[in-house]
């Protein structure tokens, strides 16, 4: 005896014409049924799509946004080092206004070896 498996595979939401028409002689309203369901299901796949595309740039503007103020916070900061350096320096605090302002520089140098050391580990991973 001699025994063997078919196997067919179908691509897309339909099934061939042929076996929409096997299924309608067996349930009548079967393939107006399955053709309503593929549709439903194809609208509903391109809202998610359009959905995601519109929250990836809500969020890449957010991102934006975030970075701008990271940038503007960062730079006050930095100033703000400068300045309360020079005025102890000013004062007569000169070992004081040098630890500050070193720290002040060796903080955004800091900051910016991280932030490229990060920007290339995500390049090299997307």
């Amino acid at each position: 005896m001699i025994s063997g498996t078919i196997t067919r595979q179908i691509s897309g939401p339909l099934p061939p014409a042929s076996e929409l028409e096997h299924y309608e002689d067996v349930f009548p309203g079967a393939a107006q049924t399955i053709i309503s369901w593929a549709t439903e299901e194809t609208d509903f796949r391109r809202r998610m799509i359009e959905e995601d595309a519109a929250h990836q740039r809500r969020m890449d503007w957010a991102d934006m946004i975030r970075s701008y103020v990271g940038l503007v916070m960062g730079a006050g900061i930095a100033i703000a080092g400068f300045v309360v350096s020079y005025k102890l320096a000013i004062v007569g605090s000169q070992i004081a206004a040098t630890v500050i302002a070193a720290l002040d520089i060796g903080s955004i140098v800091g900051i910016f070896v991280y932030g490229t050391i990060r920007r290339q580990k995500s390049d090299q991973e997307g």
